[in-house]
């Protein structure tokens, strides 16, 4: 499938601070709200260029931004409650991984494994509690992240 970009006008009236504050979105996002925000109506504009009612699922993610941005992964929930031991198995597309960063004494384990590696991989951390809270502990990243098998 191949789709057009239109011209630089696009950008001039869908990405105007008046559109973004129209989004539906509150007035006031971190940069990965608007990050994502941004990506969305890019592959919008691509697919109704395209006309999106017809083309299935999987087609759809073969856009322009899908082949930049998009990758597979396998995320394993394991239940350590109780002794609990259950494993769920889900493989899904995705443009952005969310690192969820949870306290040390949590019981239960998520842990999301890349199938399929992005040509550009965005990363975000989930500071946030389940609570609302957020951990201010520090976070050490190193500059070179190892995806392997």
């Amino acid at each position: 499938m191949h789709i057009k970009m239109r011209k630089k006008e696009w950008f001039r009236t869908h990405l105007t601070p008046a559109a973004c504050l129209n989004s539906g979105h509150p007035p006031q996002e971190d940069a990965h709200e608007f990050l994502v925000f941004l990506l969305k109506q890019l592959e919008e504009e691509f697919l109704n260029d395209y006309g999106a009612e017809g083309i299935d699922y999987i087609s759809q993610l073969t856009n322009p931004l899908t082949r930049i941005f998009g990758g597979w992964e396998l995320t394993e929930c394991t239940c350590s409650s109780f002794n609990c031991g259950f494993v769920s198995q889900t493989y899904s597309p995705f443009t952005n991984l969310q690192l969820i960063i949870r306290d040390e004494n949590s019981n239960n384990r998520k842990q999301s494994k890349v199938h399929s590696t992005p040509n550009t991989l965005i990363l975000q951390l989930q500071r946030f509690q389940p609570d609302g809270s957020k951990l201010s502990s520090e976070i050490d990243i190193n500059e070179m992240i190892y995806i392997g098998k």
